[in-house]
């Protein structure tokens, strides 16, 4: 009688990496942003799950600029946005560009998009484990 193989994580379709804000099987970087600017980058942090080519952005949430001063709307979380289908080349451009807002129109114009549910790394997770078990 024949053993059945033991999964790995990669034969899963989950990468061994783990990232502290998206969690298991992302890649995370800061967002890159235009140097120079007054105001709060629009986009903190993209991460991207290669199993289930998935990419995240967690923009700025909501308020104003007033004085120089950026406002958080209290009570109001950072928008998390993802974006599926797309491959390993695609992440590779966002994390050489100077600009996520100027990557996202030139390089992710008609690119479906949604938001995580509850804006948070188990709403996320929860996306993940449906799209690897599909």
């Amino acid at each position: 009688m024949e053993e059945d193989p033991i999964q790995t994580k990669a034969d899963l379709g989950v990468s061994s990496q783990t990232s502290a804000i998206f969690g298991d099987g992302f890649e995370e970087i800061v967002a890159p942003s235009k140097e120079g600017s007054d105001k709060p980058p629009r986009a903190y942090y993209c991460g991207y799950h290669a199993g289930a080519e998935l990419l995240v952005i967690i923009f700025r949430g909501p308020g104003y600029w007033r004085d120089k001063k950026w406002y958080k709307d209290a009570g109001k979380p950072e928008p998390w946005i993802m974006y599926p289908n797309v491959d390993q080349d695609t992440w590779e451009s966002l994390k050489g560009a100077r600009s996520t807002g100027d990557w996202l129109r030139s390089d992710m114009d008609g690119y479906a998009y949604s938001d995580v549910p509850s804006n948070n790394k188990a709403g996320l997770q929860t996306v993940v484990e449906s799209i690897l078990s599909a």
